[in-house]
């Protein structure tokens, strides 16, 4: 559903994207849904969409060049979409609709399916935008940059791009009108719309049993099998449509944290003392939260996680506020700091280190999340296990007075988890109440 549609490089590329999956289809259908034929090995190649590096945007949490989508990734694509082909889908208007009958397809895949599709119209935007802003650029070879559809295969382009520092490969622009939360279809959303047709369907129901009794997986699947439930979705879902991210209020706090984070610490610098000994590392991280909880209460930072509209900001932009002011102070202290590191059990918040033996864990999460408690007694704890690290920092944002018990209960449960368990567990509560009084007034 993104703007494609404007006379730029992009006229014309809904079409094109169309046009290259219901060709995949076509190919899939002739092949008969043989699993093992010419046709589907063809368009297990064709389905092969790396994570487009060059944009240094998407979900891989490891850089910014992507993870790449293997033979296992495009596997299941194509299994899915030789079930859509089996449920009677002959062809798409948007590729969500394949996550839809069989799931599997996140933002992940949306994103770079269409990335993939549409390079080549990204490089030629990327030169236009260089040439207006008398950015340097150098001629490259963009793989992977255009579907040939006579030829049926992937083919390269030349082009001339902007590149990034000592590795001088190309970077990519996107239109900010392009950049929004994906995806607006969803497999998630359908079983939810299902679920809910369902109970609407059953509302006067005297035997109120039937609205819990019924599993909503079964739900789902008799969904997925009528046309029409599905194109009831789909027409809800894009009469609401989606609509690009807004960098000027920022809602999620995924831009304005940077800049503010910078000019914090510049004017407040973090200066810890030496951190070589492992009590030495452990004060260091305990003071950089120390020296968050100052930047949040004590200089307005907690404004960085409101929204003009008065509600809390979502939890991944306290998040990010932690990152920019603790990496600028790491950087500074030559201490690293990974963020979303993922240690064998999933990813922990923050995770930091000096050389491999000192090394700390923290978890951060806000008091309106129902699992803060969870995070001190179990999530926090398998993560220290899996890491084989033995201190941690249990971070609690609070937007709200009501949740002034927090402290007790949270520290509480940490005592508990270092008897039980062995392992030192720190517990700090961060007030972000934009309702404070004035200095006169405290």
């Amino acid at each position: 559903m993104l703007d494609l549609e404007q006379d730029d490089e992009f006229k014309g590329a809904h079409d094109e994207i169309v046009d290259f999956f219901n060709r995949q289809f076509e190919i899939l259908a002739a092949g008969g849904g043989d699993k093992t034929s010419a046709a589907t090995l063809q368009v297990m190649h064709n389905m092969c969409l790396p994570e487009v590096g060059s944009l240094c945007l998407g979900y891989g949490r490891f850089g910014v060049d992507g993870s790449g989508a293997g033979t296992k990734l495009a596997t299941s694509m194509v299994s899915a979409m030789l079930f859509a082909i089996g449920a009677g889908l002959r062809n798409v208007k948007h590729f969500e609709e394949i996550g839809i009958l069989r799931g599997g397809i996140g933002p992940d895949r949306i994103s770079d399916a269409t990335a993939n599709i549409i390079k080549w119209r990204l490089a030629a935007y990327t030169t236009r935008m260089c040439d207006a802003l008398d950015v340097p650029t150098s001629d490259v070879v963009l793989d992977h940059a255009k579907y040939d559809m006579s030829q049926k295969r992937w083919i390269s382009i030349s082009a001339r791009l902007p590149v990034r520092g000592h590795s001088k490969r190309p970077v990519l622009l996107v239109p900010k009108r392009f950049l929004r939360h994906l995806p607006t279809l969803s497999g998630e959303e359908f079983k939810e719309f299902a679920v809910r047709k369902y109970q609407d369907a059953h509302k006067n129901d005297l035997n109120k049993k039937v609205l819990t009794a019924v599993d909503k997986d079964n739900i789902l699947s008799q969904a997925r099998a009528s046309e029409a439930t599905r194109g009831e979705f789909i027409n809800a879902a894009t009469s609401t449509g989606s609509h690009p991210y807004d960098f000027d209020k920022d809602p999620w706090g995924l831009v304005s944290w940077e800049q503010v984070a910078r000019e914090y610490v510049k004017s407040s610098p973090f200066k810890p003392k030496q951190a070589t000994t492992d009590d030495e590392f452990k004060r260091f991280v305990r003071d950089i939260i120390a020296y968050f909880k100052h930047f949040v209460e004590e200089q307005k930072g907690w404004q960085l996680l409101w929204n003009d509209d008065g509600k809390p900001r979502r939890e991944v932009a306290s998040q990010r506020l932690f990152l920019g002011v603790a990496w600028l102070a790491c950087r500074d202290n030559d201490i690293g700091i990974d963020p979303e590191a993922n240690i064998g059990r999933g990813p922990v918040d923050f995770k930091f280190s000096r050389g491999f033996q000192k090394k700390a864990l923290v978890e951060t999460k806000l008091a309106s999340n129902s699992q803060w408690m969870h995070g001190v007694t179990t999530q926090l704890p398998i993560y220290l296990n899996a890491d084989k690290t033995e201190h941690g920092a249990f971070v609690l944002i609070k937007h709200q007075d009501r949740n002034d018990d927090a402290i007790l209960k949270l520290q509480q449960a940490a005592e508990q988890v270092r008897k039980d368990k062995g392992l030192s567990i720190d517990v700090t509560v961060i007030d972000a109440n934009r309702d404070r009084p004035s200095a006169s007034k405290a």
